[in-house]
Protein backbone atom coordinates (compact mmCIF):
# COMPACT_ATOMS: atom_id res chain seq x y z
CA UNK A 1 0.00 0.00 0.00
CA UNK A 2 3.15 2.03 0.85
CA UNK A 3 4.37 2.04 -2.70
CA UNK A 4 0.54 2.28 -4.41
CA UNK A 5 0.56 5.66 -2.62
CA UNK A 6 3.73 7.03 -3.87
CA UNK A 7 2.49 6.19 -7.21
CA UNK A 8 -0.74 7.78 -6.81
CA UNK A 9 0.39 10.54 -5.83
CA UNK A 10 2.32 11.23 -9.10
CA UNK A 11 -1.18 11.06 -11.02
CA UNK A 12 -2.72 14.66 -11.63
CA UNK A 13 -4.23 16.31 -8.78
CA UNK A 14 -7.81 16.50 -10.17
CA UNK A 15 -7.41 12.68 -10.44
CA UNK A 16 -5.86 12.35 -6.87
CA UNK A 17 -8.29 14.33 -5.58
CA UNK A 18 -11.39 11.91 -7.08
CA UNK A 19 -9.82 9.28 -5.88
CA UNK A 20 -9.03 9.92 -2.16
CA UNK A 21 -12.74 11.18 -1.79
CA UNK A 22 -13.51 7.75 -3.29
CA UNK A 23 -10.84 6.31 -0.45
CA UNK A 24 -12.43 8.41 2.10
CA UNK A 25 -16.69 6.90 1.14
CA UNK A 26 -14.83 3.56 1.39
CA UNK A 27 -13.00 3.88 4.25
CA UNK A 28 -16.18 5.31 6.15
CA UNK A 29 -18.11 2.27 4.92
CA UNK A 30 -15.50 0.07 5.83
CA UNK A 31 -15.24 1.31 9.51
CA UNK A 32 -16.20 -1.30 12.15
CA UNK A 33 -16.59 -4.28 9.48
CA UNK A 34 -15.29 -7.73 10.08
CA UNK A 35 -13.42 -9.82 7.56
CA UNK A 36 -16.77 -11.95 7.38
CA UNK A 37 -19.01 -9.13 6.58
CA UNK A 38 -16.91 -6.90 4.44
CA UNK A 39 -18.46 -7.26 1.22
CA UNK A 40 -17.25 -3.79 -0.87
CA UNK A 41 -15.97 -3.33 -4.26
CA UNK A 42 -12.34 -2.13 -4.24
CA UNK A 43 -11.92 1.60 -4.31
CA UNK A 44 -9.12 1.29 -6.62
CA UNK A 45 -11.27 0.41 -9.31
CA UNK A 46 -12.84 2.20 -12.31
CA UNK A 47 -15.31 0.72 -14.43
CA UNK A 48 -14.53 -2.53 -13.00
CA UNK A 49 -10.53 -2.10 -14.01
CA UNK A 50 -7.74 -1.75 -11.33
CA UNK A 51 -6.03 1.41 -11.42
CA UNK A 52 -2.93 0.32 -10.23
CA UNK A 53 -2.99 -2.83 -11.76
CA UNK A 54 1.02 -3.02 -12.21
CA UNK A 55 1.20 -2.30 -8.16
CA UNK A 56 -2.01 -4.51 -6.94
CA UNK A 57 -1.10 -6.72 -3.92
CA UNK A 58 -0.34 -10.11 -3.93
CA UNK A 59 -3.45 -11.03 -2.83
CA UNK A 60 -5.06 -9.35 -6.19
CA UNK A 61 -2.61 -10.77 -8.19
CA UNK A 62 -3.56 -14.14 -7.46
CA UNK A 63 -7.58 -13.36 -8.79
CA UNK A 64 -8.26 -15.51 -11.70
CA UNK A 65 -11.19 -17.55 -13.36
CA UNK A 66 -11.45 -20.31 -16.02
CA UNK A 67 -14.76 -19.74 -16.64
CA UNK A 68 -15.96 -16.41 -17.91
CA UNK A 69 -19.57 -17.55 -18.16
CA UNK A 70 -19.38 -18.98 -14.70
CA UNK A 71 -17.54 -15.42 -13.47
CA UNK A 72 -20.41 -13.27 -15.19
CA UNK A 73 -23.33 -15.32 -12.81
CA UNK A 74 -23.62 -13.67 -9.77
CA UNK A 75 -23.05 -15.46 -6.47
CA UNK A 76 -21.38 -18.50 -8.58
CA UNK A 77 -18.45 -20.16 -7.40
CA UNK A 78 -15.63 -19.03 -9.64
CA UNK A 79 -13.65 -22.17 -11.10
CA UNK A 80 -10.25 -21.35 -10.39
CA UNK A 81 -6.43 -23.45 -10.44
CA UNK A 82 -5.98 -24.65 -7.06
CA UNK A 83 -2.43 -25.28 -8.05
CA UNK A 84 -1.98 -21.36 -8.38
CA UNK A 85 -4.14 -20.88 -5.27
CA UNK A 86 -2.25 -22.61 -3.23
CA UNK A 87 0.96 -21.59 -4.38
CA UNK A 88 -0.07 -18.07 -3.82
CA UNK A 89 -1.27 -18.38 -0.22
CA UNK A 90 2.30 -20.12 0.62
CA UNK A 91 3.86 -16.80 -0.84
CA UNK A 92 1.80 -14.63 1.24
CA UNK A 93 1.84 -16.61 4.08
CA UNK A 94 5.92 -16.47 3.56
CA UNK A 95 6.03 -13.15 2.74
CA UNK A 96 4.17 -12.17 6.01
CA UNK A 97 6.19 -14.55 8.04
CA UNK A 98 9.21 -12.51 6.13
CA UNK A 99 8.17 -8.88 7.49
CA UNK A 100 7.00 -10.50 10.84
CA UNK A 101 10.55 -11.70 11.40
CA UNK A 102 11.61 -8.73 10.86
CA UNK A 103 10.00 -6.48 13.11
CA UNK A 104 7.19 -5.18 10.76
CA UNK A 105 3.76 -5.26 11.11
CA UNK A 106 2.50 -7.99 8.94
CA UNK A 107 -1.72 -8.58 9.70
CA UNK A 108 -3.95 -8.29 6.82
CA UNK A 109 -5.34 -4.91 5.99
CA UNK A 110 -8.08 -3.47 4.77
CA UNK A 111 -6.52 -2.09 1.09
CA UNK A 112 -8.60 0.80 1.23
CA UNK A 113 -8.16 2.34 4.26
CA UNK A 114 -4.51 1.63 3.92
CA UNK A 115 -3.67 3.31 1.36
CA UNK A 116 -5.64 6.37 2.41
CA UNK A 117 -3.61 6.63 5.29
CA UNK A 118 -0.48 6.42 3.57
CA UNK A 119 -1.41 9.07 1.04
CA UNK A 120 -2.88 11.05 3.93
CA UNK A 121 -0.32 10.50 6.82
CA UNK A 122 3.46 11.51 5.83
CA UNK A 123 5.01 9.31 8.33
CA UNK A 124 3.28 6.35 7.97
CA UNK A 125 6.24 4.80 5.88
CA UNK A 126 8.89 5.75 8.30
CA UNK A 127 6.47 4.51 11.35
CA UNK A 128 6.03 1.18 9.77
CA UNK A 129 9.76 0.81 8.64
CA UNK A 130 9.96 1.67 12.56
CA UNK A 131 7.88 -1.77 13.64
CA UNK A 132 5.01 -0.06 14.31
CA UNK A 133 1.56 -1.30 13.23
CA UNK A 134 0.16 1.63 11.20
CA UNK A 135 -2.09 0.04 9.24
CA UNK A 136 -5.32 -1.72 10.90
CA UNK A 137 -6.32 -5.41 10.16
CA UNK A 138 -9.96 -5.81 8.84
CA UNK A 139 -10.04 -8.04 12.24
CA UNK A 140 -9.08 -5.07 14.82
CA UNK A 141 -11.75 -2.38 12.79
CA UNK A 142 -14.24 -4.75 14.74
CA UNK A 143 -12.41 -5.24 17.72
CA UNK A 144 -11.78 -1.74 18.54
CA UNK A 145 -15.28 -0.52 17.29
CA UNK A 146 -16.51 -2.66 19.99
CA UNK A 147 -13.43 -1.39 22.80
CA UNK A 148 -11.47 -4.44 22.28
CA UNK A 149 -7.66 -4.15 21.15
CA UNK A 150 -5.48 -6.72 19.12
CA UNK A 151 -1.79 -7.18 19.80
CA UNK A 152 -0.46 -6.08 15.98
CA UNK A 153 1.81 -8.81 14.28
CA UNK A 154 0.29 -11.64 16.16
CA UNK A 155 -2.02 -13.23 13.61
CA UNK A 156 -0.61 -13.90 9.67
CA UNK A 157 -3.47 -12.63 7.48
CA UNK A 158 -5.63 -15.55 5.55
CA UNK A 159 -5.05 -13.76 1.93
CA UNK A 160 -7.86 -16.07 0.41
CA UNK A 161 -10.24 -14.71 2.72
CA UNK A 162 -9.46 -11.18 2.16
CA UNK A 163 -8.93 -11.92 -1.11
CA UNK A 164 -12.78 -12.40 -1.94
CA UNK A 165 -13.54 -9.25 0.83
CA UNK A 166 -11.44 -7.15 -0.99
CA UNK A 167 -11.89 -8.12 -4.90
CA UNK A 168 -15.01 -9.62 -4.55
CA UNK A 169 -14.69 -12.69 -6.23
CA UNK A 170 -18.14 -13.72 -7.43
CA UNK A 171 -17.98 -10.91 -9.86
CA UNK A 172 -15.84 -10.99 -12.72
CA UNK A 173 -13.66 -8.07 -12.55
CA UNK A 174 -11.43 -7.51 -15.51
CA UNK A 175 -8.04 -6.06 -13.99
CA UNK A 176 -6.13 -4.13 -16.92
CA UNK A 177 -3.85 -1.71 -16.30
CA UNK A 178 -4.90 2.16 -16.16
CA UNK A 179 -5.33 3.81 -19.10
CA UNK A 180 -4.62 0.37 -21.29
Amino acid sequence: MLRIAAELQKRPAAELATLTERLREHAARAQGTTAQAHRMPCPLLEQNRCTVYELRPASCRKAHSLDVKQCATPGADIPQSLDLLLKAEALGKGSAGAYAHMGLAATGHELGQAVLLALSDATAEERWMAGQAVFDTIGSMQERHNGASKTPGTDLPDFSTHLRHQVGIGRCLRQQPHGA
